[in-house]
């Protein structure tokens, strides 16, 4: 089991909620913990505190089975608490990705509304990315939002659909060079997210829908 052993250091922690993130030391994609599976004290963990963990795949993605917090939070600059920073992938701009879509009264942010959405339909058009090929990625998403906001799908449902969606649309057609990478950066930074929940995916179709509307009606 030891062999399992990663480090990393505390990227995100909500406290409130009692789960948060790790970036991996090496790269790779950020990982989920959550309190319980803490040890020894949960009240040690702060952003920036180097960890050890073991990983496992969970149902939405890594998931560190154990985590051990092995020092004090590190000097280095860490994310706004209110935007994650690129990876240097693509030209996706900070204010675009998000940690957290929803607000504390549980509604999307205003920032996908406006800013985030405007900046984020200004990349994608920079990139090349056609209307009719957002249309078609905004309709397949579409096509299971609905009915999860209706109640007429549950949300094992949606993931699977979405799953689809991501695999089939985003990942095979940027593999093709027929959809820009900075597209498949969006939805790779928000993928975790809009996995974690209904109200989560439902936001993240909001945000979809604003820079869909920002993005005007010529190819």
């Amino acid at each position: 089991m030891a062999d399992d052993i990663r480090k990393g250091h505390v990227k995100k922690f909500l406290r409130g909620k009692g789960y948060g993130f790790i970036t991996q030391d090496g790269g790779g994609e950020d990982v989920y913990f959550h309190v319980n599976d803490v040890s020894p004290d949960a009240d040690d963990i702060r952003e920036g505190c180097p960890v050890e963990f073991v990983p496992v795949q969970g149902d939405r993605g890594p998931k560190a089975l154990t985590l051990r917090i092995t020092g004090p939070p590190s000097s280095r600059p860490q994310p706004s608490p209110r935007t994650r920073r690129s990876s240097g992938r693509g030209q996706l701009p900070q204010e675009c990705i998000f940690d957290e879509l929803l607000n504390e009264e549980g509604h999307p942010r205003q920032e996908l509304y406006f800013d985030a959405a405007e900046k984020a339909a200004e990349c994608f058009r920079r990139a090349k990315l056609k209307r009719s090929q957002f249309r078609q990625i905004y309709q397949g998403f579409m096509s299971f939002a609905g009915p999860l906001r209706t109640g007429e799908l549950d949300f094992a449902a949606a993931r699977n659909r979405f799953a689809e969606l991501y695999t089939r649309r985003i990942i095979r057609q940027a593999k093709r060079g027929y959809v820009p990478q900075v597209v498949q950066e969006f939805f790779d930074r928000h993928r975790s997210l809009a996995l974690s929940g209904a109200p989560q995916m439902l936001a993240f179709f909001s945000y979809l829908t604003n820079i869909m509307c920002y993005f005007g009606d010529k190819d």
